[in-house]
């Protein structure tokens, strides 16, 4: 197929436009010669005054779309937003309206009245504001080459992303296909791909899409927007040595015993005397000294480069090397120095092995440690050390050079994207919340500045509050509305009826073909069918079978819940600090902790610094820790003996928790309450990405300097108010029957007992 010509961008944004009535500037409008076609606009629009006809008229001048064809909507939060004829077409089928009847915030409304609003208005209004922002970013930097067809790709997505949403939006993807598809890791994400694919071929917008000189890579392109499945490619062949592997921290200094194996591994000593094998990716070799021998076989060095070691320390201290110039040779083992690259504890029994340049599919981001969670070309699923794999260009839309389009919808460098904006301000308008967040000053400073890693959309150095303001908006809205104990307890109930439905509540599929709701993932026909009135359809039905479901949605509306006896909120795990004896190893330390201790510590989490020290790992600094020390042991142990090897959270998984609880009870209450009857939910609130900062993934730009980026650590030496932590977690305990709570109760307060946790409970 022969590449089309794009349309060129011309100075308003658009070369198709009418200026018959459409006034290309406020000075060339002329309201006497046209009083008779504003005074119907106004009327039509409910607008306020002439002003907003004009801004009305200039604003759908700006974004190229023809009068005829559109339509517009009086959003409760945007105001009149004008649609492209083409979004129209997409708005008047049966795959897109279902979303009117999919609430925005599932079983929220039952908590908050006002919580009403439905994906359908959700999606204009992301629409509407992913055209605002490409529009702003075309209008500011004409370099950018930001076509007609661009801006309608990414208004197209925005309107699109959530079509995969089911019933109670959320709840449906979250918490009900994990109890009935298991095995099913896919997100709304990819189900708004496979129902935007069905919409275009059940509904014909194919010639649609070609009359507004969209293609198959521009359909592409819209897809890639909304879901994609990102890979990154192994940077060589690895095998985990479990077992041998040996604990590094980052800069620590290690002794080379013998070189590189046909693995990959050196065999090294580190400061503490401890022996094992270490990858060749996680440290580097570097010379010391600029040096050059008198003899034939020294290798000639120079300060501070990298070289690669081919063969282990000798007899005469020597190691044979090659440089970075491919010249191999020998070179005393005091003219250079191994240096850890980072901190890196093995991930034993999980690790995946990998062979240099196989493409391996991300299912999870980099955790604390530094690990991605990723499935190989096999299907097998395993943890990889970011160090192993270097991210690759998934997309094939657009060019790496217009990466900045793919930040607009949904962002996945840092959260800032316009479908939270639109929920921050349609979720706090219906829930009473205040949103401190201003958009409209981030679409006013926002600019694309280019790096090695891709186009990125950036911001003023000044506008880092307005950010911390917005994912404070988000940690705010999940604390008070979507992670609300009572929506919690709401969310279990209509999940297990939900369960207990699934096998007899069917829906017609392709050819007519009936699917139960866990099967209708994989069928559109059939997933088009379901949206919030599911509830409805089962408290209608007669039938036996459908009995228990029926009996729980009664509760529901009579308000008879289940019943949350307390929290808990996990926290870092305190410092543990021994002094030991020059005999004690990490395993003999490991034997002398307390069994429950032993549930939450491996042996591997324990470092021992020769005849000093071990910590077990913590979130305090080392500095911190010396100080906590008492001045007698401060005169035999030095700050530099301590060693903090990152932080950790107190891990437990739901299920364990409702199992250990449930061990905790008499055995009276045995006799009445099931470990089913439990429910434990883990409440996380955090500011996008667990336990990091998404602010520290943001580039920005000062007014001195607008096209050179300004490091976050820079803005943060001038204020001592920005946040340091991003994430919290609680345990909730609920149980099923209220004459029952007393006994969970008293387990619970048990189990945080155990834990060295704090108990909070509800009904004394």
């Amino acid at each position: 197929m022969p590449k089309r010509r794009r349309t060129e961008e011309t100075d308003n944004g658009s070369d198709d436009v009418s200026t018959e009535n459409v006034p290309s500037s406020p000075k060339s409008i002329h309201i006497g010669n046209q009083v008779e076609r504003w005074t119907e606009l106004k009327e039509e629009l409910e607008l306020e005054n002439e002003t907003e006809v004009a801004e009305f008229l200039l604003d759908r001048a700006d974004s190229g779309q023809h009068l005829q064809g559109t339509k517009v909507f009086n959003d409760s939060v945007h105001g009149h937003i004008e649609m492209h004829p083409l979004l129209v077409s997409i708005i008047d089928t049966p795959e897109f309206q279902r979303l009117r009847f999919i609430k925005q915030m599932g079983m929220c409304y039952f908590v908050y009245p006002g919580a009403s609003h439905n994906r359908f208005e959700h999606s204009l209004g992301v629409s509407y504001l992913a055209g605002k922002l490409a529009r702003s970013l075309q209008s500011k930097q004409k370099s950018l080459k930001i076509t007609k067809e661009d801006i309608l790709c990414v208004e197209i997505a925005g309107l699109c992303h959530d079509l995969g949403h089911g019933p109670f939006s959320h709840l449906f993807d979250e918490a009900f296909l994990p109890k009935v598809r298991p095995d099913y890791i896919g997100k709304h994400e990819k189900l708004s791909v496979d129902m935007f694919e069905h919409m275009l071929k059940k509904n014909n917008l194919g010639e649609q899409f070609k009359k507004y000189n969209l293609e198959e890579e521009d359909i592409l392109f819209i897809k890639e927007q909304i879901f994609v499945e990102k890979k990154v490619k192994a940077l060589r062949t690895y095998t985990p040595r479990e077992g041998t592997e040996l604990p590094i921290i980052k800069d620590e200094l290690l002794t080379i015993l013998k070189g590189e194996n046909q693995e990959g591994f050196l065999e090294v000593v580190d400061e503490r005397g401890k022996k094992g094998m270490v990858s060749k990716e996680m440290v580097e070799v570097k010379a010391l000294r600029t040096y050059t021998p008198r003899e034939g076989t020294e290798l000639p060095i120079i300060k501070d480069e990298l070289l690669t070691i081919l063969k282990g320390e000798n007899q005469e201290g020597f190691l044979e090397v090659v440089d970075e110039r491919g010249k191999k040779g020998m070179v005393s083992k005091e003219m250079v120095e191994v240096k850890a690259l980072r901190t890196y504890t093995p991930r034993e029994g999980t690790e995946l092995p990998i062979i240099k340049d196989e493409l391996l599919t991300i299912l999870k981001g980099e955790n604390q440690e530094g690990f991605l969670e990723v499935v190989d070309e096999r299907k097998k699923k395993g943890m990889v050390s970011k160090e192993m794999v270097e991210e690759i260009w998934s997309y094939k839309g657009r060019g790496k050079d217009k990466s900045y389009l793919y930040e607009i919808v949904a962002n996945k460098r840092n959260g800032i994207d316009v479908d939270k904006w639109d929920y921050f301000a349609r979720d706090s308008m219906h829930l009473g919340i205040q949103n401190n967040f201003d958009w409209k000053r981030y679409l006013r400073f926002a600019r694309v500045l280019h790096g090695p890693d891709g186009s990125q959309i950036c911001t003023r150095d000044k506008e880092i509050f307005n950010l911390y303001d917005m994912f404070h908006s988000r940690y705010s809205l999940h604390l008070r509305a979507c992670n609300h104990r009572v929506n919690k307890i709401l969310e279990a109930m209509i999940v297990e009826a939900l369960k207990e439905a699934n096998d007899y509540l069917l829906f017609p599929g392709k050819d007519g073909k009936k699917k139960k709701m866990s099967e209708s993932i994989d069928d559109m026909e059939a997933y088009s069918k379901l949206n919030d009135h599911i509830m409805w359809k089962i408290l209608c039905t007669t039938k036996d079978k459908f009995k228990k479901s029926r009996d729980l949605i009664n509760r529901i509306l009579t308000r008879d819940l289940f019943v949350c006896v307390g929290q808990t909120q996990l926290k870092k795990k305190d410092s543990q600090l021994f002094y030991i004896k020059d005999e004690d190893t990490e395993k003999g330390i490991f034997e002398k902790l307390s069994e429950e201790t032993k549930k939450t510590i491996k042996q591997s989490d324990i470092i021992v610094h020769g005849s000093q020290l071990f910590s077990i790992k913590d979130e305090d600094a080392e500095k911190e820790i010396f100080e906590k020390l008492s001045e007698e042991t401060k005169k035999t142990i030095k700050q530099s003996n301590i060693t903090v090897h990152g932080s950790q959270l107190f891990n437990i998984k739901e299920e364990d928790a409702e199992q250990e609880i449930f061990e905790k009870l008499s055995e009276e209450a045995k006799k009445t309450i099931k470990q089913s009857d439990i429910i434990v939910h883990i409440a996380k609130f955090n500011y996008g990405m667990g336990e990091k900062d998404p602010v520290e993934h943001v580039k920005f730009y000062s007014k001195c300097d607008l096209n050179k980026s300004v490091r976050i650590s820079e803005i943060r030496q001038d204020s001592m108010a920005l946040p340091r932590e991003f994430s919290e977690r609680f345990l909730r305990v609920c149980v099923k029957q209220r004459d029952t709570e007393v006994w969970v109760r008293e387990a619970f307060q048990k189990w945080c007992k155990g834990k060295e946790l704090t108990a909070k409970v509800w009904g004394e």
